[in-house]
Protein backbone atom coordinates (compact mmCIF):
# COMPACT_ATOMS: atom_id res chain seq x y z
CA UNK A 1 0.00 0.00 0.00
CA UNK A 2 1.41 3.12 -0.82
CA UNK A 3 2.29 5.51 2.46
CA UNK A 4 -0.16 8.29 2.86
CA UNK A 5 0.58 11.68 2.64
CA UNK A 6 1.06 13.85 5.08
CA UNK A 7 -0.52 17.09 3.69
CA UNK A 8 -3.82 18.40 1.88
CA UNK A 9 -6.26 15.81 0.23
CA UNK A 10 -5.61 12.39 1.82
CA UNK A 11 -8.47 10.68 4.23
CA UNK A 12 -6.16 10.67 7.22
CA UNK A 13 -5.54 14.21 6.80
CA UNK A 14 -7.59 16.29 9.31
CA UNK A 15 -10.38 18.32 7.21
CA UNK A 16 -11.22 20.57 9.94
CA UNK A 17 -9.26 22.76 11.83
CA UNK A 18 -9.56 24.37 15.24
CA UNK A 19 -8.99 28.04 15.24
CA UNK A 20 -10.06 28.57 18.57
CA UNK A 21 -8.97 27.95 22.60
CA UNK A 22 -7.42 24.06 23.56
CA UNK A 23 -8.40 22.91 20.73
CA UNK A 24 -6.01 25.27 18.30
CA UNK A 25 -2.95 22.55 16.83
CA UNK A 26 0.34 24.26 15.80
CA UNK A 27 1.67 22.75 12.68
CA UNK A 28 4.21 20.84 14.34
CA UNK A 29 1.42 19.12 16.63
CA UNK A 30 -0.85 19.27 13.30
CA UNK A 31 1.86 16.48 11.56
CA UNK A 32 2.32 14.47 14.40
CA UNK A 33 -1.29 13.81 14.62
CA UNK A 34 -1.68 12.46 11.24
CA UNK A 35 1.59 10.23 11.77
CA UNK A 36 -0.46 9.13 14.78
CA UNK A 37 -3.45 8.32 12.80
CA UNK A 38 -1.51 6.60 10.20
CA UNK A 39 0.19 4.34 12.57
CA UNK A 40 -2.99 3.45 14.19
CA UNK A 41 -4.50 2.54 10.61
CA UNK A 42 -1.17 0.48 9.82
CA UNK A 43 -2.02 -1.31 13.47
CA UNK A 44 -5.78 -1.69 12.80
CA UNK A 45 -4.85 -3.41 9.58
CA UNK A 46 -2.10 -5.79 10.50
CA UNK A 47 -4.34 -7.12 13.09
CA UNK A 48 -7.01 -7.42 10.53
CA UNK A 49 -4.51 -9.12 8.05
CA UNK A 50 -3.43 -11.68 11.11
CA UNK A 51 -7.02 -12.67 12.10
CA UNK A 52 -7.79 -13.83 8.45
CA UNK A 53 -5.01 -14.71 6.80
CA UNK A 54 -3.84 -17.23 9.37
CA UNK A 55 -6.90 -19.44 10.09
CA UNK A 56 -7.64 -20.79 6.89
CA UNK A 57 -10.46 -23.12 7.68
CA UNK A 58 -13.16 -20.35 6.28
CA UNK A 59 -11.38 -20.99 2.77
CA UNK A 60 -12.93 -23.25 0.58
CA UNK A 61 -10.71 -26.52 -0.80
CA UNK A 62 -10.56 -25.31 -3.84
CA UNK A 63 -9.04 -21.55 -2.94
CA UNK A 64 -5.67 -21.31 -4.03
CA UNK A 65 -4.89 -25.37 -5.13
CA UNK A 66 -3.93 -24.27 -8.72
CA UNK A 67 -1.09 -22.13 -7.67
CA UNK A 68 2.31 -23.54 -7.47
CA UNK A 69 4.44 -23.71 -4.59
CA UNK A 70 8.23 -23.65 -4.61
CA UNK A 71 10.36 -26.36 -6.10
CA UNK A 72 13.13 -28.26 -3.64
CA UNK A 73 16.59 -28.62 -4.92
CA UNK A 74 17.27 -32.00 -4.96
CA UNK A 75 20.41 -33.57 -7.07
CA UNK A 76 19.64 -34.25 -10.72
CA UNK A 77 17.95 -37.51 -11.97
CA UNK A 78 15.99 -39.25 -14.41
CA UNK A 79 12.69 -41.44 -13.71
CA UNK A 80 10.58 -43.91 -15.55
CA UNK A 81 7.94 -46.31 -13.77
CA UNK A 82 8.27 -50.19 -13.50
CA UNK A 83 4.77 -50.69 -14.12
CA UNK A 84 4.84 -54.21 -12.97
CA UNK A 85 1.80 -56.09 -12.68
CA UNK A 86 2.10 -57.21 -9.00
CA UNK A 87 4.24 -53.69 -7.55
CA UNK A 88 4.32 -51.00 -9.09
CA UNK A 89 7.76 -48.72 -8.59
CA UNK A 90 9.07 -45.36 -9.87
CA UNK A 91 12.40 -45.79 -10.77
CA UNK A 92 15.41 -43.00 -10.60
CA UNK A 93 18.91 -42.72 -12.15
CA UNK A 94 21.07 -40.33 -10.50
CA UNK A 95 22.25 -38.18 -13.31
CA UNK A 96 25.67 -36.63 -13.35
CA UNK A 97 27.21 -33.38 -14.99
CA UNK A 98 27.95 -35.11 -18.38
CA UNK A 99 24.47 -37.00 -18.53
CA UNK A 100 25.54 -40.76 -17.25
CA UNK A 101 22.85 -42.19 -15.30
CA UNK A 102 23.01 -44.37 -12.01
CA UNK A 103 20.70 -46.67 -10.96
CA UNK A 104 19.70 -45.51 -7.24
CA UNK A 105 16.21 -47.05 -5.96
CA UNK A 106 12.62 -47.85 -6.98
CA UNK A 107 9.81 -45.96 -5.08
CA UNK A 108 6.83 -48.21 -5.13
CA UNK A 109 3.42 -47.03 -5.62
CA UNK A 110 1.38 -48.69 -3.53
CA UNK A 111 -0.92 -49.82 -6.63
CA UNK A 112 -0.24 -52.25 -9.68
CA UNK A 113 0.90 -51.26 -12.96
CA UNK A 114 -0.18 -53.39 -16.40
CA UNK A 115 2.19 -55.31 -16.70
CA UNK A 116 2.27 -54.76 -20.94
CA UNK A 117 2.91 -51.56 -22.88
CA UNK A 118 0.02 -49.44 -21.47
CA UNK A 119 -1.52 -49.08 -24.40
CA UNK A 120 1.55 -46.80 -25.93
CA UNK A 121 0.63 -44.16 -23.79
CA UNK A 122 1.99 -40.93 -23.17
CA UNK A 123 2.31 -39.03 -19.57
CA UNK A 124 1.75 -41.93 -17.64
CA UNK A 125 4.61 -40.71 -15.14
CA UNK A 126 4.94 -36.66 -14.45
CA UNK A 127 6.73 -34.52 -12.67
CA UNK A 128 4.85 -30.98 -11.44
CA UNK A 129 8.21 -29.27 -10.54
CA UNK A 130 5.82 -25.75 -9.15
CA UNK A 131 4.45 -28.51 -6.53
CA UNK A 132 6.99 -31.15 -6.26
CA UNK A 133 5.13 -33.98 -6.49
CA UNK A 134 5.43 -36.92 -9.27
CA UNK A 135 1.85 -38.75 -10.27
CA UNK A 136 1.78 -42.02 -11.11
CA UNK A 137 -1.14 -44.14 -12.96
CA UNK A 138 -1.62 -47.82 -12.19
CA UNK A 139 -3.39 -49.18 -14.42
CA UNK A 140 -3.35 -52.71 -13.10
CA UNK A 141 -5.22 -51.51 -9.88
CA UNK A 142 -7.04 -48.71 -11.31
CA UNK A 143 -5.84 -46.08 -9.28
CA UNK A 144 -3.57 -43.11 -8.91
CA UNK A 145 -0.55 -42.23 -7.13
CA UNK A 146 1.14 -38.41 -5.49
CA UNK A 147 4.40 -38.88 -4.65
CA UNK A 148 6.63 -35.96 -3.39
CA UNK A 149 10.18 -35.38 -4.23
CA UNK A 150 12.52 -34.64 -1.35
CA UNK A 151 15.61 -32.72 -1.22
CA UNK A 152 17.59 -35.92 -1.13
CA UNK A 153 15.78 -36.93 -4.26
CA UNK A 154 13.87 -39.84 -2.71
CA UNK A 155 10.20 -39.60 -3.43
CA UNK A 156 7.80 -40.64 -0.55
CA UNK A 157 4.00 -41.96 -1.32
CA UNK A 158 1.65 -39.51 -0.69
CA UNK A 159 -1.81 -40.86 -1.37
CA UNK A 160 -2.82 -43.36 -4.27
CA UNK A 161 -6.64 -43.17 -4.86
CA UNK A 162 -9.39 -45.17 -7.56
CA UNK A 163 -8.61 -43.64 -10.98
CA UNK A 164 -12.28 -42.64 -11.27
CA UNK A 165 -12.47 -45.42 -14.20
CA UNK A 166 -11.30 -48.20 -15.93
CA UNK A 167 -7.38 -48.82 -17.13
CA UNK A 168 -5.83 -45.50 -16.46
CA UNK A 169 -2.91 -44.64 -18.74
CA UNK A 170 -1.81 -40.52 -18.82
CA UNK A 171 -2.27 -38.16 -16.00
CA UNK A 172 -1.58 -34.49 -16.27
CA UNK A 173 -1.66 -31.21 -13.04
CA UNK A 174 -1.59 -28.12 -13.25
CA UNK A 175 -0.74 -26.60 -9.76
CA UNK A 176 -2.87 -28.81 -7.59
CA UNK A 177 -5.59 -30.16 -9.99
CA UNK A 178 -4.84 -33.21 -11.38
CA UNK A 179 -6.33 -35.43 -14.38
CA UNK A 180 -6.39 -38.97 -15.44
CA UNK A 181 -6.91 -40.22 -18.81
CA UNK A 182 -8.89 -43.96 -17.96
CA UNK A 183 -8.96 -46.14 -21.58
CA UNK A 184 -11.55 -47.96 -20.82
CA UNK A 185 -11.87 -51.58 -21.85
CA UNK A 186 -13.44 -52.31 -24.88
CA UNK A 187 -13.97 -55.94 -24.71
CA UNK A 188 -16.10 -55.79 -21.32
CA UNK A 189 -17.62 -52.46 -22.61
CA UNK A 190 -16.28 -50.20 -20.20
CA UNK A 191 -16.13 -46.58 -21.67
CA UNK A 192 -12.97 -44.44 -21.29
CA UNK A 193 -13.57 -41.59 -19.38
CA UNK A 194 -11.57 -38.43 -18.01
CA UNK A 195 -11.32 -37.77 -14.43
CA UNK A 196 -10.40 -35.07 -11.97
CA UNK A 197 -8.89 -34.58 -8.54
CA UNK A 198 -7.60 -32.00 -5.97
CA UNK A 199 -4.84 -32.78 -3.78
CA UNK A 200 -6.26 -31.80 -0.54
CA UNK A 201 -2.94 -30.89 2.26
CA UNK A 202 -1.46 -34.45 0.70
CA UNK A 203 -4.07 -36.24 0.21
CA UNK A 204 -5.79 -36.64 -3.57
CA UNK A 205 -9.41 -35.85 -2.99
CA UNK A 206 -12.26 -36.49 -6.13
CA UNK A 207 -13.07 -33.30 -7.96
CA UNK A 208 -17.25 -33.40 -8.11
CA UNK A 209 -18.49 -33.15 -11.38
CA UNK A 210 -15.16 -33.90 -13.52
CA UNK A 211 -15.62 -36.71 -15.01
CA UNK A 212 -16.28 -36.61 -18.72
CA UNK A 213 -17.09 -39.20 -21.41
CA UNK A 214 -14.58 -38.94 -24.33
CA UNK A 215 -15.95 -38.65 -28.20
CA UNK A 216 -16.60 -41.92 -28.64
CA UNK A 217 -16.94 -45.13 -26.00
CA UNK A 218 -13.41 -46.56 -26.56
CA UNK A 219 -11.69 -44.11 -29.03
CA UNK A 220 -8.39 -45.73 -28.24
CA UNK A 221 -6.95 -42.51 -26.69
CA UNK A 222 -3.16 -41.77 -26.04
CA UNK A 223 -2.62 -38.68 -24.22
CA UNK A 224 -3.90 -36.39 -22.01
CA UNK A 225 -2.69 -32.48 -20.83
CA UNK A 226 -3.19 -28.84 -19.46
CA UNK A 227 -2.91 -25.91 -21.84
CA UNK A 228 -0.15 -23.79 -20.38
CA UNK A 229 -2.87 -21.27 -19.39
CA UNK A 230 -4.46 -24.42 -17.40
CA UNK A 231 -8.04 -24.02 -18.29
CA UNK A 232 -8.26 -25.96 -21.31
CA UNK A 233 -7.80 -30.09 -21.20
CA UNK A 234 -6.69 -31.76 -24.66
CA UNK A 235 -6.62 -35.45 -25.49
CA UNK A 236 -5.24 -37.58 -28.39
CA UNK A 237 -8.11 -40.20 -29.59
CA UNK A 238 -6.28 -42.82 -32.26
CA UNK A 239 -9.14 -44.38 -32.99
CA UNK A 240 -11.15 -41.64 -33.77
CA UNK A 241 -8.72 -39.40 -35.35
CA UNK A 242 -10.06 -36.56 -33.22
CA UNK A 243 -7.93 -34.06 -30.88
CA UNK A 244 -10.67 -33.53 -27.77
CA UNK A 245 -10.73 -30.51 -25.80
CA UNK A 246 -12.56 -29.96 -22.44
CA UNK A 247 -12.85 -26.46 -20.66
CA UNK A 248 -12.72 -25.60 -17.36
CA UNK A 249 -14.59 -23.77 -14.45
CA UNK A 250 -12.36 -21.43 -12.11
CA UNK A 251 -12.32 -24.78 -9.53
CA UNK A 252 -11.05 -27.00 -12.14
CA UNK A 253 -14.32 -29.07 -12.86
CA UNK A 254 -14.31 -30.06 -16.55
CA UNK A 255 -17.47 -29.37 -18.97
CA UNK A 256 -18.30 -31.87 -21.60
CA UNK A 257 -15.99 -32.62 -24.44
CA UNK A 258 -15.52 -31.00 -27.75
CA UNK A 259 -14.49 -33.33 -30.31
CA UNK A 260 -12.63 -32.01 -33.27
CA UNK A 261 -10.80 -33.87 -36.40
CA UNK A 262 -7.23 -33.59 -36.06
CA UNK A 263 -5.26 -33.43 -39.10
CA UNK A 264 -2.86 -36.03 -39.59
CA UNK A 265 -4.27 -39.85 -39.08
CA UNK A 266 -3.50 -41.37 -36.02
CA UNK A 267 -2.88 -38.21 -33.88
CA UNK A 268 -0.59 -39.64 -30.72
CA UNK A 269 1.57 -37.75 -28.30
CA UNK A 270 1.86 -34.12 -27.90
CA UNK A 271 2.96 -30.85 -26.30
CA UNK A 272 3.16 -27.48 -25.85
CA UNK A 273 5.32 -24.34 -26.58
CA UNK A 274 6.26 -22.14 -23.82
CA UNK A 275 3.90 -19.75 -25.87
CA UNK A 276 0.61 -22.57 -26.15
CA UNK A 277 1.20 -23.70 -29.26
CA UNK A 278 0.21 -27.76 -29.66
CA UNK A 279 2.70 -29.70 -30.97
CA UNK A 280 1.07 -33.63 -32.15
CA UNK A 281 2.51 -36.41 -33.76
CA UNK A 282 0.75 -38.43 -36.63
CA UNK A 283 1.52 -41.96 -36.37
CA UNK A 284 -0.37 -42.93 -39.79
CA UNK A 285 -1.66 -46.03 -38.90
CA UNK A 286 2.03 -47.22 -38.44
CA UNK A 287 2.07 -47.59 -42.35
CA UNK A 288 6.10 -47.62 -43.11
CA UNK A 289 7.62 -43.86 -43.67
CA UNK A 290 4.22 -42.17 -43.54
CA UNK A 291 4.45 -40.31 -39.88
CA UNK A 292 4.08 -36.84 -39.82
CA UNK A 293 3.51 -34.00 -37.54
CA UNK A 294 0.74 -30.87 -37.03
CA UNK A 295 0.60 -28.14 -35.07
CA UNK A 296 -2.08 -25.85 -33.71
CA UNK A 297 -3.59 -23.09 -31.68
CA UNK A 298 -5.92 -23.95 -28.75
CA UNK A 299 -8.24 -20.88 -27.88
CA UNK A 300 -9.83 -20.04 -25.33
CA UNK A 301 -12.66 -21.96 -25.76
CA UNK A 302 -10.88 -25.57 -26.54
CA UNK A 303 -11.15 -24.71 -30.19
CA UNK A 304 -8.58 -25.81 -32.08
CA UNK A 305 -7.19 -24.45 -35.37
CA UNK A 306 -4.75 -25.34 -37.90
CA UNK A 307 -1.24 -23.72 -37.95
CA UNK A 308 0.59 -26.86 -39.83
CA UNK A 309 -1.11 -29.78 -41.64
CA UNK A 310 0.68 -32.84 -41.58
CA UNK A 311 4.50 -32.42 -42.10
CA UNK A 312 6.03 -35.54 -43.14
CA UNK A 313 9.18 -36.55 -41.28
CA UNK A 314 10.10 -40.28 -43.66
CA UNK A 315 9.49 -42.33 -40.19
CA UNK A 316 7.20 -45.23 -38.96
CA UNK A 317 5.62 -44.67 -35.87
CA UNK A 318 6.01 -41.28 -34.61
CA UNK A 319 3.83 -41.74 -31.33
CA UNK A 320 5.91 -38.94 -28.57
CA UNK A 321 6.48 -35.47 -28.73
CA UNK A 322 9.32 -33.16 -26.19
CA UNK A 323 9.17 -29.55 -27.15
CA UNK A 324 12.71 -27.58 -25.74
CA UNK A 325 11.66 -25.12 -23.42
CA UNK A 326 14.06 -22.56 -24.40
CA UNK A 327 14.63 -23.29 -28.48
CA UNK A 328 12.51 -23.24 -31.16
CA UNK A 329 12.92 -27.33 -31.33
CA UNK A 330 9.78 -30.74 -30.93
CA UNK A 331 11.68 -34.08 -30.59
CA UNK A 332 9.09 -37.17 -31.56
CA UNK A 333 10.36 -40.92 -31.43
CA UNK A 334 9.98 -43.06 -34.34
CA UNK A 335 9.04 -46.63 -32.74
CA UNK A 336 9.39 -48.25 -35.90
CA UNK A 337 12.11 -46.54 -37.03
CA UNK A 338 14.26 -46.24 -33.79
CA UNK A 339 15.25 -43.09 -34.53
CA UNK A 340 14.42 -39.11 -33.08
CA UNK A 341 13.03 -36.65 -35.51
CA UNK A 342 13.00 -32.82 -34.78
CA UNK A 343 11.15 -30.42 -35.38
CA UNK A 344 12.01 -26.47 -36.54
CA UNK A 345 9.11 -24.50 -34.50
CA UNK A 346 8.47 -21.08 -35.70
CA UNK A 347 7.50 -17.55 -33.58
CA UNK A 348 4.33 -18.67 -35.24
CA UNK A 349 4.04 -22.14 -34.53
CA UNK A 350 4.52 -23.46 -38.29
CA UNK A 351 6.65 -26.67 -38.43
CA UNK A 352 9.42 -27.48 -40.53
CA UNK A 353 11.54 -30.94 -40.42
CA UNK A 354 15.56 -30.70 -39.58
CA UNK A 355 17.10 -33.04 -42.01
CA UNK A 356 16.04 -36.21 -43.56
CA UNK A 357 13.61 -37.23 -39.97
CA UNK A 358 16.42 -39.40 -38.74
CA UNK A 359 17.98 -36.93 -36.41
CA UNK A 360 19.78 -39.33 -33.93
CA UNK A 361 18.95 -43.26 -33.63
CA UNK A 362 17.75 -44.98 -30.54
CA UNK A 363 17.72 -48.38 -28.78
CA UNK A 364 15.11 -50.40 -30.26
CA UNK A 365 11.38 -49.48 -30.01
CA UNK A 366 11.42 -45.57 -28.76
CA UNK A 367 8.87 -44.83 -27.01
CA UNK A 368 8.89 -42.05 -24.31
CA UNK A 369 11.20 -39.14 -24.02
CA UNK A 370 12.18 -36.17 -21.95
CA UNK A 371 14.49 -32.77 -21.93
CA UNK A 372 16.42 -32.42 -18.51
CA UNK A 373 15.55 -29.31 -16.77
CA UNK A 374 18.57 -27.34 -17.41
CA UNK A 375 18.22 -28.17 -21.56
CA UNK A 376 21.30 -29.97 -21.69
CA UNK A 377 19.92 -33.64 -22.17
CA UNK A 378 17.75 -35.30 -23.85
CA UNK A 379 16.07 -39.13 -22.53
CA UNK A 380 14.42 -41.72 -24.26
CA UNK A 381 12.89 -45.00 -22.95
CA UNK A 382 13.46 -47.72 -25.42
CA UNK A 383 10.66 -50.69 -24.76
CA UNK A 384 12.16 -53.09 -26.89
CA UNK A 385 15.48 -53.94 -25.14
CA UNK A 386 14.54 -52.07 -22.00
CA UNK A 387 17.38 -49.67 -21.79
CA UNK A 388 17.61 -45.39 -22.16
CA UNK A 389 19.20 -43.50 -24.85
CA UNK A 390 20.73 -40.71 -23.50
CA UNK A 391 21.88 -37.89 -25.84
CA UNK A 392 23.40 -34.81 -25.24
CA UNK A 393 21.70 -31.35 -26.88
CA UNK A 394 23.92 -29.25 -29.19
CA UNK A 395 23.28 -25.40 -29.47
CA UNK A 396 21.62 -25.56 -33.04
CA UNK A 397 19.26 -28.24 -31.36
CA UNK A 398 20.88 -31.38 -32.79
CA UNK A 399 21.60 -34.06 -30.71
CA UNK A 400 25.14 -36.43 -29.82
CA UNK A 401 24.60 -39.85 -28.27
CA UNK A 402 26.59 -40.06 -25.00
CA UNK A 403 25.75 -43.23 -23.70
CA UNK A 404 22.90 -45.92 -23.04
CA UNK A 405 21.31 -47.61 -19.89
CA UNK A 406 20.18 -51.05 -20.11
CA UNK A 407 18.83 -53.73 -17.78
CA UNK A 408 15.35 -51.83 -17.00
CA UNK A 409 12.10 -53.75 -15.92
CA UNK A 410 10.21 -55.60 -19.24
CA UNK A 411 7.15 -53.05 -19.89
CA UNK A 412 8.39 -49.84 -18.10
CA UNK A 413 6.95 -46.66 -19.00
CA UNK A 414 7.39 -42.96 -18.16
CA UNK A 415 10.01 -40.87 -18.73
CA UNK A 416 10.84 -37.76 -16.40
CA UNK A 417 14.64 -35.81 -16.34
CA UNK A 418 15.27 -33.16 -13.88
Amino acid sequence: MPEPALSGGHPLTPTKKFTGGALALSPQENERMKLSSYVRLLLVSAVAFLAIGCDDSSVSPTTNTRQPNTPVVAPAAVYTMTNDATQNAVREYRRDTNGALTFVADYPTGGSGSGDTLDSSSNALIFSAGTNRFYAVNAGSNSLTAMVLGTDGKLTNLSTVNSGGTRPISVAAFGDTVYVLNAGNAGNNIPANITGFQMIGSQLQPLAGSTQALSAANPNPAEIEFTPSGTVLVVTERGTNNITTFNLNTNGVAGPAQAQAANGVTPFGFDFTPGGVLVVSNATSGNAGASTASSYNVGVAGTISTISGSVANNQTGACWVEVARNAPFAYITNTGSNSVSIYNVDANGALTLVGNGNSATTGSGPVDLDISNDSTFLYVLNRNDDSISSFRINADGTLTGIGTVTGLPANSVGMIAR
